[in-house]
């Protein structure tokens, strides 16, 4: 777990620390690095807790998640990418609000309500994604003889490609499934020009088009170092991001 105790105020938890002494231990005795591997392997972290407000219980959340270990002088280069990869994440999912209120309402700026539940659905969504992004930044920290060398870890552009694929794929699903509720024949007209107008408009900043809207999305693309203009081809279907 990461300890940012003078920034943040972030300690892990002592059970966390309790289980990572024990393994420290275990390898300072056994030298090979099997106890070290075999606590990434097959230990996991669950976090749960109630979603409060004002001393009311909104909902009981619960996930599991990898534990990530990375040596002591690449922690802040580990916290860095992942609030990267976060940081988009949550544009993201705010851009899919704006639009999904876009395609609901006639006047989506007057418009009240909890949408916290396109949140969750979207982070649920996107949950498996990020654990495979976050267990290769580990590997990538890990890696033997990188620091010895004097070398800087870098992060692969095919890394960064996939999270904000996956990112994409699920906010035009989640999209898709909320903004046609019922079924088409019933729709007015103008409710469907508001479906397919915030769609395009969604797609677009997913795809990193234009000079306002895209500039997420473009300065993910260049810090990660892949190009957004090529057509990308996963899972046998095509996904184009011209």
């Amino acid at each position: 777990m990461l300890k940012d105790e003078i920034v943040s105020g972030t300690l892990p938890a002592r059970v966390v620390t309790h289980h990572l002494k024990k393994y420290e231990m275990v390898e300072a005795a056994c030298d090979d690095g099997e106890a070290f591997d075999a606590l990434f392997k097959h230990t996991r972290l669950w976090v749960f807790g109630y979603d409060m407000k004002q001393m009311e219980a909104r909902g009981w959340y619960n996930v599991e998640m990898p534990l990530i270990g990375v040596p002591d002088f690449y922690q802040d280069t580990l916290r860095d990418w992942v609030k990267r990869f976060v940081e988009l994440a949550e544009n993201i999912v705010k851009e899919l609000r704006d639009r999904l209120r876009d395609a609901w309402f006639r006047r989506p700026k007057d418009a009240k309500g909890d949408m916290s539940q396109i949140d969750a659905q979207f982070f649920e969504a996107t949950q498996l994604a990020f654990f495979t992004a976050l267990r290769e930044m580990g590997e990538v920290l890990r890696e033997e003889g990188l620091h010895e060398a004097g070398k800087s870890p870098t992060l692969s552009p095919d890394i960064h490609r996939q999270w904000y694929l996956a990112l994409k794929r699920e906010a035009l699903t989640l999209f898709d499934a909320q903004a046609i509720s019922g079924p088409l024949e019933g729709m007015k007209m103008q409710q469907l020009e508001r479906i397919t107008s915030a769609r395009r408009y969604l797609l677009m900043y997913l795809n990193g088009s234009g000079k306002k809207v895209g500039k997420t999305v473009q300065a993910f693309a260049a810090t990660g170092g892949f190009e957004l203009t090529k057509p990308i081809i996963e899972d046998d279907s095509e996904v184009s991001t011209a």
